[in-house]
């Protein structure tokens, strides 16, 4: 945006011409009042947020909102996993009375009998192993996606028990002694590890965080615990021979257009880089093992864009070339959400609050007064959306055990991924006007 400046009107500075600011600053969002919807039966369930900047949104409401009891698809909800047995398997179906995933894994369970991510939570999704995942979303057509979207924004809670980029498992030839589940592992006295176990394939599993194969060669082991020992070995391992396998490449997501994986747009995020559209971007942040981590990807094909946050950390991204998005045909939808490798025989994984939806348009809460400073936040389910108004059901997530609202700031983001640098707080006392008694004229 460009003003013009005279001398009259600003005669000590003794400006003059034509200034322009920044349009990224004037373009990002800004909140007015943020207020609880006094028409809300529930009152503290429901916010108002006024302001400007937001953009029109075609679909007020997310894609698809998963909290696995309760899960709203295009605003519409659907209790497919609500009162289910725990334990019940995910079925692939694309029926969504039966299932809200057309193709997953085998062996994705609903749980409710381990620890939630907050209180309220009564179940979230629970998996064994190297290789299980969700996929192919119902609530955006399954394989048969709407056509030509060009922006994809997913948010999921993901809490694996150890982290990827930490996992190696090794043959165990040279053991003596019994190793003792999670004990310590030492190197020269040195602690460098944790047991895990023993695998279906006799080999040895553990977890050596910041590790790396020519640290560990030839190294003996022992167990803080049982003072058992092995040698760690000093060549890879090859089909079912001896030796180690890396963490290798596990994939948390892959996004895809094509159903088979052939054309347009491929993204991968696994524990070491992301790659897609010819691009090989060596990022990498562990995960927090045995912790809930915040993973989320923002796509835009239209400028060739993606972005990385991982618990709140916009930790990197990579441009490519737009023309990789297959036009008339498709857009691009999650074709895999969980684990994929071929290493964590022992691993165990939790996903809970899964968000999809075609637009980057969102809001989040936080309990810091500057984006910034914002360690993490939680993603919110609108309900109505326009450039100046937003409606959204509050999620308190991980602030669910606050004793008030007050603290928990707003902020939100518009089509370009924009957010208001300083947030808006939430007041407690604040309520929006009650609604109008219509006139009526007998």
């Amino acid at each position: 945006m460009c003003i013009s400046v005279s001398k009259v009107l600003f005669p000590v500075l003794g400006l003059s011409g034509i200034f322009c600011m920044a349009g990224q600053v004037l373009a990002q969002p800004s909140i007015g009042s943020v207020s609880l919807d006094s028409n809300d039966s529930k009152l503290l369930d429901s916010i108002i947020v006024m302001g400007s900047g937001f953009g029109s949104k075609t679909q007020s409401a997310p894609v698809l909102f998963d909290q696995v009891e309760d899960a709203y698809e295009n605003g519409r909800r659907n209790e497919v996993y609500s009162n289910v047995d725990d334990g019940e398997l995910v079925i692939r179906s694309s029926d969504p009375t039966i299932s809200l995933w057309e193709k997953s894994s085998l062996a994705i369970m609903i749980d409710s009998g381990r620890a939630p991510r907050y209180p309220s939570s009564q179940a979230h999704y629970y998996f064994e192993g190297e290789n299980n995942f969700l996929g192919w979303p119902n609530a955006y057509g399954g394989f048969e996606t709407p056509v030509d979207n060009k922006k994809l924004y997913i948010s999921w809670w993901y809490k694996p028990k150890f982290d990827p980029s930490s996992y190696w498992a090794f043959s165990r030839e040279t053991q003596s002694g019994t190793f003792s589940r999670l004990e310590k592992l030492l190197v020269d006295g040195r602690d460098v590890g944790v047991f895990i176990g023993i695998d279906r394939d006799n080999l040895i599993n553990a977890s050596f965080p910041g590790s790396n194969s020519g640290a560990l060669k030839g190294q003996t082991i022992r167990g803080a615990e049982s003072g058992a020992t092995v040698i760690f070995p000093n060549e890879g391992r090859g089909g079912s021979g001896s030796g180690y396998e890396s963490p290798g490449s596990q994939k948390y997501i892959r996004i895809w257009e094509d159903p088979y994986g052939k054309d347009g747009i491929r993204l991968s995020w696994t524990q070491m880089h992301q790659t897609g559209m010819g691009v090989v971007n060596w990022e990498a942040k562990p995960l927090n093992g045995g912790d809930w981590n915040h993973l989320e990807v923002a796509l835009d094909t239209e400028k060739g864009r993606a972005d990385f946050f991982l618990n709140g950390d916009n930790f990197t991204g990579f441009d490519f070339d737009p023309s990789e998005d297959f036009g008339g045909q498709w857009s691009p939808t999650v074709a895999l959400l969980g684990l994929n490798g071929k290493v964590g025989k022992l691993q165990e994984g939790e996903i809970d609050d899964i968000y999809i939806d075609s637009s980057l348009q969102r809001v989040a809460i936080g309990d810091a007064a500057n984006y910034a400073d914002l360690t993490d936040y939680e993603i919110q389910r609108p309900t109505s959306w326009s450039s100046e108004k937003i409606e959204f059901q509050l999620v308190l997530g991980q602030f669910e055990s606050r004793d008030t609202l007050s603290g928990l700031y707003v902020y939100v983001f518009d089509n370009d991924g924009k957010v208001n640098q300083q947030g808006y707080e939430i007041c407690e006392d604040c309520k929006s006007p009650p609604a109008s008694t219509p006139l009526i004229v007998k």
